[in-house]
């Protein structure tokens, strides 16, 4: 009963992103009509995705969310911990991006993630410079919508 359910919620909030979707197709100006378009679409892909991996599973077990049950102390904090530090990690990529602009913190946040888990610094590099060309090249020159390049480096 309660797959059927999850079903039934996914149904909805894959009809609320298509009513999201058609409705930001008839604003004005394309850079209001882009976040709502990326945001639902990605969502509703999300909720498809779920969606079809609930119902096709072959077993029926990987289908069902086995519950845990945790009583420890030690797991409570851990978790309090990890929602703390991914906190700091939101708070910290928001303060970058005012104070050196998207094109700097991207990049710089990015090897800086991989570094402290685990990756080379080649790897890390690599992707971040590639992830950091295809922001600057879809965001600034394709879409010509000007990222904010941050109160530091604009300073007078």
């Amino acid at each position: 009963m309660k797959k059927r359910a999850d079903y039934y919620f996914l149904l909805v909030i894959m009809a609320i992103m298509l009513a999201v979707i058609f409705s930001s197709m008839g604003m004005d100006y394309w850079a209001s009509k882009l976040l709502p378009i990326a945001i639902g679409t990605f969502v509703l892909a999300l909720a498809v995705l779920e969606l079809a991996k609930g119902i096709f599973a072959r077993d029926k077990s990987s289908a069902i969310k086995k519950e845990v049950k945790t009583g420890g102390k030690d797991e409570t904090r851990a978790s309090l911990r990890g929602y703390f530090l991914t906190s700091l990690w939101i708070v910290g990529f928001f303060l970058a991006v005012y104070l050196f602009g998207f094109v700097i913190s991207i990049p710089l946040f990015l090897v800086s993630y991989m570094m402290l888990h685990g990756v080379r610094w080649f790897k890390s590099i690599f992707m971040a410079v590639l992830v950091g060309g295809i922001v600057y090249v879809a965001f600034d020159i394709f879409l010509q919508i000007n990222l904010s390049i941050g109160k530091l480096i604009s300073f007078p």
